[in-house]
């Protein structure tokens, strides 16, 4: 009778799962390592709309987008998420409320991008390491 595996087999189906339990970890340890964000950037079709600081609560921030309806943000408790969206689908709204510097929310039906930055806000300074 044939064998569906052999040890070389099963070794490699190991090593592999070890390397993504090991990369989940890192990935997981250095997300919540992240900076707090200092603002949110609204980008609509590639130009920056407006810096919302996330130090302040916003019930409603509508972004009017030449496609479809109209978008609404909400900033609170120094996060901001997507609260509608008048496109179809609806994803942005379902992804949640955002923090941490680098995470982003993107609208693309109606080419809306909120993406979340940190203090500095020196444009010659494209990243800093620790």
């Amino acid at each position: 009778m044939k064998r569906l595996f052999n040890k070389y087999d099963v070794l490699i189906l190991l090593i592999s799962l070890g390397a993504a339990v090991a990369l989940s970890a890192i990935f997981f340890i250095t997300g919540r390592n992240a900076p707090q964000g200092g603002y949110a950037r609204i980008s609509v079709n590639g130009s920056v709309a407006a810096e919302l600081p996330l130090s302040e609560d916003v019930p409603e921030y509508s972004i009017i987008p030449a496609y479809s309806g109209v978008n609404i943000l909400e900033i609170r408790g120094g996060t901001v998420r997507m609260a509608y969206a008048g496109c179809p689908g609806g994803s942005c709204v379902r992804q949640g409320s955002i923090s941490r510097a680098g995470q982003f929310i993107v609208c693309l039906p109606n080419r809306v991008v909120v993406e979340v930055a940190g203090e500095n806000r020196d444009p010659h300074i494209d990243a800093v390491t620790r």
